[in-house]
C-alpha cells in the first residue's frame, strides 16, 4: 500500500495459472491514488479479473481446452477487500471507489 513516497501509488500485481503452469503474470503501479490498503486491494483484485476475463475469453475462442468453461477461482487476501466484493450495497467509507473496478461483484 502506497509504497512510493513520491507519487503514494500503490503496486499490483497478478499470477494467472492454467492446468498448473503460469499462462500470465503482470506487476504494475495503479494508476489512482487510494485511501486504504482495503482500497488498493480492491482496485488490484478488480483489475486482476479483468484480465481473467479477457483470458478466458481468448482461450475458449481457440477451443483448445475445453475445461476452461469452469468457473476461475480467484484468489485474494484481504478482508475489506472480500467484504467490498460480496456486498451489493456502497459503504459510506468507500462511496469514492469508482464504479468501474465493481467488476468484480459481476463476475
Amino acid at each position: 500500500f502506497q509504497l512510493d513516497n513520491d507519487d503514494a501509488k500503490s503496486q499490483s500485481g497478478f499470477v494467472f495459472k492454467l492446468n498448473g503452469g503460469v499462462d500470465a503474470w503482470k506487476s504494475s503501479k495503479q494508476a489512482t491514488t487510494t485511501y486504504s490498503t482495503t482500497e488498493a486491494e480492491y482496485i488490484a483484485v478488480s483489475q486482476a479479473t479483468k484480465e481473467v476475463v479477457w483470458m478466458k475469453n481468448y482461450i475458449q475462442k481457440l477451443g483448445v481446452l475445453p475445461s476452461i468453461a469452469e468457473p476461475v477461482i480467484v484468489f485474494y487476501d484481504n478482508n475489506g477487500a472480500i467484504a467490498q466484493a460480496n456486498e451489493p450495497r456502497s459503504y459510506h467509507h468507500s462511496k469514492h471507489i469508482v464504479r468501474c473496478y465493481h467488476l468484480l461483484r459481476e463476475v
